[in-house]
């Protein structure tokens, strides 16, 4: 994939973009299994498959909807439907951009508000069940 601006990228809860985000991150992590044993020379071993898969989503931007804080508040904490959206790559000739996709819990949300700036939020999500990835449709 080539480079694109931070900007294009999308984090969506449904059909809901989540509007005003300045910063998106994503953290993929896969925990090993160790099936180390005496006949390991003492050297670890770990099964090829991972014991758990994860996939962290943070955001962080300008509060401009109170729709995050709304369903912390309310502990609407499993949301379903959410994804990550990259944009399209010329370089690949897609004509849609690649996504991960699938069912995410709020783990955490903050607001902050200086009484001369704009108000800022934080927001992370973890990934519940599994996940999906889409590659960008070619043209």
């Amino acid at each position: 994939m080539a480079g694109f601006a931070g900007r294009k990228a999308v984090f969506k809860i449904g059909a809901l973009t989540i509007g005003a985000v300045k910063v998106k991150g994503i953290s993929i992590g896969n925990t090993p299994i160790d099936i180390s044993s005496d006949d390991d020379a003492e050297w670890r071993s770990l099964l090829e498959e991972a014991g758990t898969r994860t996939i962290d989503i943070t955001v962080s931007g300008v509060e401009k909807s109170l729709a995050l804080m709304k369903l912390s508040v309310e502990g609407t904490t499993l949301l379903n439907a959410c994804s990550f959206e990259f944009p399209p790559s010329a370089d690949n000739n897609t004509t849609t951009g690649a996504a991960i996709s699938g069912n995410f819990f709020l783990a955490s949300y903050s607001m902050g508000a200086d009484s001369k700036e704009a108000a800022t939020f934080d927001a992370s999500f973890s990934s519940s069940g599994a996940i999906t990835f889409i590659d960008g449709t070619t043209v």
